[in-house]
């Protein structure tokens, strides 16, 4: 390991303290032959990793390390490259890179990310009445997914990406499809139509308490005692919220129609970590996501609703898409890409923010208010989602 580090180190100085070369390109195929040489010898023994290095983040060899920092002194290095700063070794100057992952985000950028999620999911719930005041549950999900999905598709297209073609990757696609943005949704949108704004938010909140205890089913990540403890409130959370609302027979469907939701929605952000969606880009993954779910749900909420109960206007059109378009493209895809660069909990970390902004939208839009054992049970089911995710979160870093 010294002798390449000391290899690469020479070959990465400035391209001036280098024989003149025609191209850059010449310069790594003059040095690809001896640094993949030594690189075969190292892997082919177990050597002992320098300090500092994860397992996790060490090249499958040696060689992309030296080719991505010497193309990075040959053409610049920009502000959005794939180079860990903080991953340079004290020895040689060359900086570790994680295969299949983007840089790290930036704080200010995550939490911008987190806000935008869980505000525009909030806000959702809301708007989404709205849309139900003039059309049928599965015709509002249905026309949200051809949107939807035809906004992505179009964009991903025009970014010059292709829309998958590998069977394995279709399936996978499909199962995400068929979890969270066909049953998910569906679920979702039904649910609304039953309770209010607020409710709605807070029950479906319950995204990561399942979220983990299937991550612990399909992954074998165990909890720690104190996401143990985030688990029992924001369950018993979940009981004390619903409690009021089982006593009449429509708000207790759409309760039940939101904890399965939840409960969807959860296996299939584990399924999209436990299977290698790397091949497709965030953006071109939801919108195939979408157009398949459309494709399912079109035909049923014709067959099932038909049109009768919908009136083509300004009033449905307009919330039709932000639920479309903000609410469900744009959300999906930002989840997409915090999924692909996190643990499953992590990823649902900005569902224990969604019913806050879902309570205060609700209030703010449709004048509702939540009783007291509501408030109460929603509390501490915002309460236990932040001690899972944040016994996640320390449990990662460790």
């Amino acid at each position: 390991v010294g002798a390449i580090e000391k290899h690469v180190a020479c070959i990465t100085k400035p391209v001036e303290s280098q024989p003149a070369p025609v191209t850059g390109f010449e310069v790594v195929d003059r040095q690809v032959g001896a640094i993949e040489q030594r690189a075969i010898k190292v892997s082919e023994r177990r050597v002992r990793l320098p300090v500092g290095w994860n397992v996790d983040e060490v090249p499958v060899t040696v060689i992309e390390v030296g080719i991505t920092e010497l193309a990075l002194q040959l053409f610049g290095r920009s502000r959005g490259s794939p180079v860990r700063q903080r991953g340079r070794t004290p020895a040689s100057g060359f900086h570790r890179v994680r295969l299949g992952h983007t840089g790290p985000m930036s704080q200010r950028l995550l939490i911008a990310m987190v806000l935008l999620t869980a505000g525009l999911i909030g806000a959702n719930f809301s708007i989404l009445k709205f849309a139900l005041d003039n059309s049928t549950p599965l015709f509002v999900t249905a026309s949200r997914t051809i949107i939807g999905g035809s906004f992505l598709i179009t964009a991903a297209l025009i970014k010059g990406e292709r829309i998958p073609r590998d069977k394995i990757v279709l399936r996978n696609i499909f199962a995400v499809s068929f979890s969270i943005t066909t049953l998910s949704s569906a679920l979702l949108v039904f649910g609304v139509s039953r309770v209010s704004a607020g409710l709605g938010s807070l029950v479906s909140s319950t995204m990561p308490l399942f979220t983990a205890l299937l991550s612990l089913a399909l992954l074998g990540q165990r909890a720690s005692r104190l996401g143990q403890v985030g688990l029992a409130v924001g369950f018993g959370g979940a009981v004390v919220l619903a409690a009021p609302s089982l006593a009449g027979q429509s708000a207790a469907i759409g309760v039940i129609s939101l904890v399965f939701s939840a409960l969807m929605w959860a296996f299939g952000t584990v399924y999209m970590k436990w299977q290698d969606f790397s091949a497709v880009s965030p953006i071109m993954l939801v919108g195939v996501q979408l157009l398949m779910s459309a494709s399912v749900l079109f035909p049923v909420a014709l067959l099932v609703e038909g049109t009768s109960g919908t009136n083509f206007g300004f009033d449905f059109y307009l919330p039709l898409l932000y639920a479309s378009i903000p609410a469900n493209a744009v959300t999906f895809s930002l989840m997409a890409t915090i999924v692909k660069l996190a643990t499953p909990t992590v990823a649902a970390s900005t569902a224990y923010l969604i019913p806050l902004f879902g309570v205060f939208f609700g209030w703010l839009f449709r004048g509702e208010f939540l009783g007291t054992i509501e408030l109460f049970g929603g509390a501490l089911v915002v309460v236990g989602v932040y001690l899972v995710v944040t016994a996640n979160a320390k449990a990662a870093t460790a």
